[in-house]
């Protein structure tokens, strides 16, 4: 038997293996083109954690800046700026050309502040310089209210008789809205206004009672017999705190206010706070049917914050319903500030003979209402009201309650102010 032989061709066909080639190319090209984009994309996590954590650092050296500007607000000195860091911030520091150891707010010289803060490998560090003051635009004026209202000089009687009404006596400023003017001599007169393009800012009772009311403030205690409110201290105090009571007494109450001291004849207010501040906090406003004297010493500081009752009584005239009514005037040689989101009356109803004397006093409310005592003819046998607020005692008195945030719109201190020297912010070298 004869085989055949197979005949195979003896040269390859060339277009055979491109396909395995083809793969093997696109293959690298895909693993290239993989290592390029993990690359790349390490290369952007590094830069992003780098940029971010630069940005914290930034955000930190600036937080710092703002704790810095607290820190002397509230306790002026320097070495405190570098205590107690927060997380992240590494130094903190502040100095003033011609001050050692504590900020001198009467120093003109700036404030230089200089916080280094640090995130990882990345640091900033920022220098600031700002001007100071202290903040005393609330309560340097006798009466500060959106609307004020004094009636007129003169009065005709059911029987005809006209009365004298004596001026309101202030010898300090009085702003409504935006006017501000020096009264010293005549203030009577009908109701005086001004536009509101800038108001006087909104007494902010709500929250200084919501604050203060969580520290615990002590009862009043009330001596019906004796017409006497008790707001002695103990001397182990460093301020002493009372709220209400939400009470009426006597036989002429008022079920308008939280409180209603409704005597026919004066009462007293007894402070005893040696030397310290006394806050009242009368969180439903409070009517006085009588003449009110509130006894101290003059370095004493009686501070009254009443929120606004349901007696709708010279709202017409002031805007806002009662929060503080004094039917009978007020007589005090303590310095006295009187705070409502209100209104506030200070009238002679119940006796129209009878003076107002407050020796320095600041009135902040949302209305206030004046009202002087009848005199039988212009002289100065006749009964007065008089209402002062020297500024020149405004350092003695004033500044320390605004320092401390014992005053409403100052809680926490807010009585100094920074201001930023312009083209002063900038971040330096941190080995500077």
């Amino acid at each position: 038997m004869i085989r055949e032989r197979t005949h195979r061709p003896t040269n390859a066909d060339p277009e055979r293996g491109f396909v395995l080639i083809g793969v093997i190319m696109l293959i690298l090209a895909l693993t290239i083109l993989g290592l390029s984009l993990f690359s790349l994309s390490s290369y952007e996590a590094q830069f992003l954690g780098s940029s971010s954590r630069k940005s914290q650092a930034f955000y930190d050296a600036l937080g710092g800046i703002e704790r810095t500007k607290h820190i002397l607000a509230s306790d002026g000195r320097f070495a405190s700026a570098g205590t107690n860091l927060p997380p992240f911030v590494v130094e903190a520091s502040a100095t003033q050309e011609g001050s050692v150891d504590t900020v001198d707010w009467d120093n003109p010289n700036p404030i230089v502040i200089e916080v280094l803060a640090q995130r990882g490998s990345e640091r900033k560090k920022l220098r600031a310089t700002y001007s100071h003051s202290r903040y005393r635009g609330l309560y340097r004026d006798a009466v500060a209210a959106n609307r004020i209202f004094v009636p007129p000089d003169s009065a005709v009687n059911e029987l005809g008789v006209t009365w004298h009404i004596k001026s309101v006596h202030v010898e300090g400023t009085v702003r409504e809205q935006a006017q501000i003017g020096q009264y010293r001599s005549e203030f009577a007169g009908n109701q005086w206004t001004d536009d509101d393009t800038t108001p006087v800012p909104a007494p902010q009772v709500a929250e200084y009672l919501s604050h203060y009311h969580a520290l615990g403030p002590h009862g009043v205690v009330v001596n019906e017999s004796g017409r006497t409110i008790d707001l002695r201290t103990d001397n182990d105090d460093v301020y002493g705190l009372f709220h209400g009571p939400n009470i009426g007494f006597g036989p002429s109450t008022n079920d308008s206010f939280g409180l209603s001291m409704g005597f026919d004849d004066p009462m007293e207010i007894l402070i005893n706070a040696h030397g310290k501040v006394v806050i009242w906090l009368l969180s439903e406003g409070a009517h006085f049917n009588h003449r009110v004297r509130i006894r101290g010493s003059s370095s004493d500081r009686l501070i009254i914050v009443a929120g606004t009752s349901q007696a709708t009584r010279y709202s017409a005239e002031t805007g806002a319903n009662l929060g503080l009514w004094f039917r009978g005037g007020i007589e005090t040689n303590v310095p006295v500030f009187l705070i409502s989101d209100g209104a506030i009356a200070i009238d002679r109803e119940v006796d129209p003979h009878l003076d107002t004397f407050m020796s320095y006093a600041s009135i902040f409310a949302r209305g206030v209402y004046l009202r002087g005592p009848h005199g039988y003819q212009e002289d100065s046998d006749d009964p007065d009201f008089i209402l002062q607020h020297d500024r020149s005692r405004d350092a003695e008195i004033l500044f320390p309650l605004q320092d401390a945030g014992y005053l409403p719109n100052m809680i926490g201190g807010l009585g100094r102010l920074f201001t930023l020297v312009p083209g002063e912010f900038r971040e330096v070298d941190d080995s500077d």
